[in-house]
């Protein structure tokens, strides 16, 4: 019987390297480095940096802003319009926070005006 050799971790290059979000030094593998990766020394610091890059700073502010204005909306607090406050269409309208520090403060736009608002900032 032929034995296989299994790929063990330990056998990959490794170098020293700088933590991009807290500067801790850590061992990186230098075959991630070169794709592009090796760049955090712990999954912790990996998804600090994918929320602030892919869900912006103010994403726990929108998130808790969303939760009040839809509990608002399921109380009967706030009730939906429907038209578009910039083109006046009546499809598909929407709630957008222009300050998320004021949760139940909301124009309500169409599916497309809301993109274009977002695409805007």
């Amino acid at each position: 019987m032929i034995e296989k050799k299994l790929f063990k971790p330990e056998w990959r290059k490794k170098t020293e390297a700088k933590c991009q979000r807290c500067g801790k030094s850590f061992q990186a593998v230098i075959s991630e480095i070169k794709r592009g990766g090796g760049k955090f020394c712990s999954r912790a610091c990996q998804r600090y940096d994918f929320k602030i890059k892919y869900k912006g700073r103010n994403y726990n502010l929108k998130k808790e802003a969303d939760r009040v204005f839809l509990n608002a909306r399921r109380r009967g607090e706030i009730i939906a319009a429907l038209y578009c406050s910039q083109c006046g269409s009546n499809s598909n309208v929407q709630g957008h926070h222009d300050d998320y520090a004021l949760p139940l403060v909301v124009r309500w736009l169409c599916g497309r005006c809301h993109q274009a608002v977002h695409a805007a900032k």
